[in-house]
């Protein structure tokens, strides 16, 4: 698989926290710790990994609500199941 490396500026100005620090992820080390998360919830690896793949993807697209944002809302569906 091709590696999606780069960084992703996280905090923004128009962020609801002002006094939030921009910040730079690398975007293995983000796919990285999606992909754990939802293996902690059960997921098996390889959907794990896609599902993370994508999340990352969106955001370094620019499509940042289809990106990491959602990972907490997949996480609590997966602990309410």
């Amino acid at each position: 698989m091709a590696s999606e490396a780069g960084t992703r500026e996280i905090g923004k100005a128009g962020s609801r926290s002002m006094n939030m620090k921009r910040q730079f992820v690398v975007s293995d080390a983000l796919i990285e710790f999606s992909m754990q998360a939802l293996i902690a919830c059960g997921v098996e690896d390889e959907a794990a990994q896609v599902t993370a793949r994508h999340l990352i993807g969106a955001d370094m697209r620019g499509v940042d609500t289809h990106g990491i944002v959602r990972l907490p809302l997949y996480i609590l569906s997966l602990i309410h199941i």
